[in-house]
């Protein structure tokens, strides 16, 4: 399943929030060498329990991503 989703880096703390069909993400780290990418994957491999992969998007703030359950 492929979803588009918003990330916040350098935010206060690391969440998934899903409203009106946008799901934001925000990660503590910034979005300096791939930090925010890692983390927003990490996170959303958690939430999901599934392995996610970046699909497009890596210098956005707008994302692809891929859950493969």
């Amino acid at each position: 399943m492929k979803l588009w989703v918003k990330v916040f880096p350098k935010s206060r703390e690391d969440k998934v929030i899903v409203k009106d069909n946008i799901i934001e993400v925000r990660v503590k780290e910034p979005a300096d060498k791939n930090k925010a990418n890692i983390a927003v994957v990490k996170l959303l491999k958690k939430h999901f329990g599934a392995d996610v992969r970046l699909v497009s998007g890596a210098t956005s703030r707008r994302k692809l991503v891929e859950v493969m359950y």
